[in-house]
């Protein structure tokens, strides 16, 4: 084979600009504004349909979640939630605000994700518009003669690259700045903006289109709904009210059924089933109205299993006992036997020898019970109290307690005669109201009272006369004989008959119509966050808007029919065509002597070039790589170094 020939050959900036627009004056390139047309309307126009799905679908499917009646909404907790503890919330969950849909979750983030293959297309576009920009420079650069304006082959070696290789000509761009510390001249610095802010949008994007992904989950919430009227009656009121308020006045309780020498409880078969929380038509609950204070009211055992939320009138008690055993013994020798007490005139007696008449001094007719009192000074008893507060002795003897902390306090006394036997006296007082509740899922979000008048208080104290709740109270003595100290003995009876209290006053208390009422339901709905929803689109909104606006302002300021065909030239193709193209190979001049005192004839030069097409190599020219263009002349290989 013989040696390659090798020729150079050099452009001329002003000719190659004349040869463009004369090319242009023959040729206008009509078609570039439809290539920049198309280029933004295309993609522009799938991502906003596909947006517009993903908010139609949204709004359709949207479910207003029902938040229910002001009066069945719990006060805000006031909390002091860490920054970093708010950031990760919202990362992990696309923040609290959020919109539910009646939609699958993976169709609906499937869909938004459809855009992310759009967003290369609109990319492609803002490069393709871009062009133009560069081209438009150029030209006028080239026009006015601004030769300092022009840019250097590695300048421009790095504009291609930002054309074509995204990240990788940016990244190019940034270290060129760094290392020379020039600006960039020319479009150079407008394009290098211009596909910066694209490269970023275009990474930006599919990050929350990511996060939209992850945090748009299934989640079952609570739809409520208001029913009005109400349907249900949990409500407790006094029964026939007026006989009721009369036989009152008149001296009598109208839940208690008055003899002469005794007295039965209306409903005694209700009452005894509440007591004992075995009813299924009444029950009485706690509230806590502070730390040191309990009310108990009644109220409907069917509520808690209705699934309803209710707001509903009621009655209530609150209680308060404090020991006065020492009091009542401080005067008397247990040690040697002595079993008396004596706290008041009304309220003495003996431990051991509990008299069997209620109506004597020595009130302890039953190991446990309650006593009415006309005052808070116990000194004198009363069948029926009508008045509010009312008072209360209470007591409890021959308790076998094994605790030798609560065996050493001072609020009990140890029996004379019987070992680890104790007894206590307790001076009580009760209040009785009239309430109003709300309950909300399953428990009382709040409780308000209003103290009831002196006959209301007569009404609902009467099941602690004439021993009607003794009985009864030895449960009270049961669980207070556990305790660990005398003041826990005198929380635990008091809460104990204030319950017995409401309890055995069913006989004059009936059902009421609910005040207020709304159903409760459990949906499973799409969780859709309003932050990465809006998000999403605001930037696919901004970037689809920012590329019509581009390829506006590139139809009206870059003479897209002018600047095609240098804009054509920015391109790998347009770059190697250019170099590479026949005119230029068959033209260069031979660079070795021999061949150039052999000149070759026209038709010689088109015979060589019609022996075969142009082909590009990389070969070694004086110790560097240089690109070239070998053909073929006449069998033997012709290298024309670029």
């Amino acid at each position: 084979m013989a040696k390659p020939k090798y020729s150079t050959y050099s452009s001329n900036l002003q000719k190659a600009e004349v040869a463009v627009t004369e090319k242009q004056d023959e040729k206008p390139r009509t078609g570039a504004y439809t290539s920049i047309i198309l280029a933004a309307a295309i993609p522009s126009l799938l991502v906003l349909s596909v947006t517009g799905v993903l908010i139609g679908l949204t709004l359709k499917h949207r479910v207003i979640i029902n938040t229910g009646l002001p009066e069945f909404q719990a006060a805000p907790s006031s909390s002091n939630t860490a920054p970093s503890s708010n950031f990760d919330s919202l990362v992990q969950t696309g923040g609290s605000n959020a919109y539910y849909i009646d939609f699958n979750p993976s169709s609906l983030t499937t869909i938004a994700s459809v855009t992310g293959k759009f967003i290369p297309y609109l990319s492609s576009a803002v490069t393709g518009i871009a062009a133009f920009f560069a081209a438009n420079t150029i030209h006028k650069i080239t026009q006015n003669e601004q030769d300092a304006k022009l840019l250097t082959p590695k300048q421009m070696s790095i504009m291609l690259g930002l054309l074509l290789s995204g990240w990788q000509g940016t990244w190019d761009s940034i270290c060129y700045r760094v290392k020379k510390g020039n600006r960039f001249n020319g479009p150079l610095l407008a394009v290098f903006i211009t596909l910066t802010v694209t490269t970023l949008l275009g990474f930006i994007i599919p990050v929350i289109d990511t996060w939209f992904g992850i945090v748009v989950v299934p989640k079952e919430q609570t739809q409520l709904q208001v029913i009005s009227p109400p349907t249900h009656s949990f409500s407790r009121g006094l029964n026939n009210s007026s006989d009721c308020i009369k036989l009152a006045d008149e001296g009598t309780p109208c839940n208690i059924g008055v003899m002469a020498l005794e007295s039965i409880l209306e409903s005694s078969s209700e009452g005894f089933k509440i007591a004992n929380n075995v009813s299924t038509t009444n029950v009485v609950n706690q509230f806590a109205a502070s730390p040191s204070q309990m009310i108990l009211y009644l109220a409907d055992a069917a509520a808690i299993s209705s699934g309803l939320d209710y707001k509903a009138s009621t009655f209530a008690a609150s209680a308060q006992c404090q020991s006065i055993t020492y009091k009542c013994v401080q005067n008397t020798n247990i040690e040697a036997g002595n079993s008396d007490y004596n706290c008041t005139s009304a309220l003495q007696g003996d431990f051991n020898e509990p008299d069997n008449n209620p109506d004597d001094a020595e009130i302890f007719y039953n190991p446990s019970g309650a006593r009415l009192f006309t005052n808070a000074s116990l000194t004198e008893t009363t069948r029926f109290s009508f008045q509010n507060p009312v008072y209360f002795a209470a007591w409890a003897t021959r308790v076998q307690i094994d605790s030798r902390t609560l065996g050493s306090d001072s609020g009990i006394v140890a029996s004379s005669n019987i070992p680890n036997v104790f007894n206590w006296i307790l001076n009580c007082s009760a209040t009785f109201y009239e309430a109003t509740y709300a309950w909300v899922n399953g428990s009382v979000i709040s409780l308000n009272t209003t103290l009831v008048n002196d006959t209301m208080g007569g009404i609902l104290s009467a099941p602690l006369s004439d021993q009607h709740a003794n009985d009864l109270m030895q449960v009270a003595t049961n669980l207070a004989s556990v305790s660990n100290s005398s003041a826990e003995i005198s929380t635990i009876t008091a809460n104990y008959v204030a319950h017995l209290a409401l309890s055995l006053s069913i006989g004059a208390i009936d059902s009421r119509a609910n005040l207020l009422e709304q159903s409760r339901s459990t949906l499973l709905l799409t969780r859709v966050p309003t932050v990465p929803f809006y998000l999403l689109i605001a930037f696919k909104l901004v970037y689809v808007l920012g590329v019509v606006l581009f390829a506006i302002a590139a139809i009206i300021l870059t003479h897209p029919s002018e600047s095609a065909g240098i804009r054509a030239k920015l391109t790998i193709d347009g770059l190697m065509t250019t170099i590479y193209r026949d005119g230029k190979i068959k033209s260069s001049p031979v660079a070795s002597s021999e061949d150039q005192a052999e000149p070759q004839e026209p038709e010689q030069a088109e015979e060589v070039a019609g022996e075969g097409d142009v082909k590009v190599s990389i070969i070694r020219d004086n110790d560097d790589w240089s690109y070239a263009a070998v053909i073929r002349d006449k069998n033997e290989t012709v290298v024309k170094i670029v």
